[in-house]
């Protein structure tokens, strides 16, 4: 994907689906996950899925997530603040802490 766009569109839903996607004048490429886990919720549960979605260097996230920190992770948390940062809250295993990256967000 890094030889396609310098930047990549991240979102994602409440529900646990998220799709990773770059773009270019002739092609499109879109990853799509499913199924995946997420915290419940303290909203009421009739409020629907909701979704997230942005726009950051693709550089900067291939970064973090090929760090030896992510990959010696018990798990991994994404996060966006709205119209900043996308965070990546990761926890280590073993009681080894936990490390936090922020991503700027470019556009939405």
């Amino acid at each position: 994907m890094k030889s396609v766009s310098d930047d990549v569109l991240l979102s994602a839903t409440s529900s646990g689906d998220m799709s990773v996607q770059v773009s270019a004048e002739l092609v499109t490429i879109k990853t799509y996950f499913k199924e995946l886990k997420g915290f419940e919720s303290t909203e009421d549960a009739t409020s629907g899925i909701e979704t997230g979605r942005c726009r950051m260097n693709i550089r900067k996230l291939s970064q973090v997530l090929n760090s030896k920190i992510v990959n010696l992770s018990n798990y991994i948390v994404g996060c966006i603040v709205e119209s900043h940062a996308f965070v990546v809250y990761v926890e280590l295993g073993q009681n080894m802490g936990h490390a936090t990256f922020y991503l700027p967000v470019l556009t939405v």
